[in-house]
C-alpha cells in the first residue's frame, strides 16, 4: 500500500506542475487554452490546468488564486514567476 500511495503522490505532483505550468502560460505569456494543448500534447504532458481556462481567458482570476501559484513558485524557487505573477496581480 506504501508503493501505491507513493505512485499517486508522484502522479499527484505531476499533474499540479503541469496545471500551474499551464495556466501561468496563460496568464503570463497570454497563450490561449488551445495553445497551451498543443504545447501539453507535443510534449506529451497530461492535460492539466491549475484554474480552468476559460476563467483565465475571460479574466476572472482573483488575487488569492494568484496567490496559490506565488506559493506553489516560492515552494519550487522559481521567483522570477512569483515577480511575474505578483505583477499581474489586480
Amino acid at each position: 500500500m506504501n508503493e501505491e500511495k507513493q505512485i499517486l503522490d508522484e502522479i499527484q505532483r505531476k499533474l499540479t506542475h503541469v496545471g500551474m505550468i499551464s495556466t501561468y502560460m496563460m496568464l503570463v505569456d497570454g497563450l490561449l487554452e488551445s495553445d497551451v494543448l498543443f504545447l501539453q500534447h507535443k510534449y506529451k504532458k497530461p492535460r492539466s490546468f491549475f484554474l480552468p481556462p476559460f476563467e483565465v481567458e475571460e479574466g476572472l482570476v482573483t488575487n488569492n488564486e494568484i496567490d496559490e501559484m506565488i506559493n506553489y513558485f516560492i515552494e519550487k524557487e522559481d521567483y522570477k514567476k512569483c515577480a511575474k505573477l505578483k505583477n499581474i496581480k489586480l
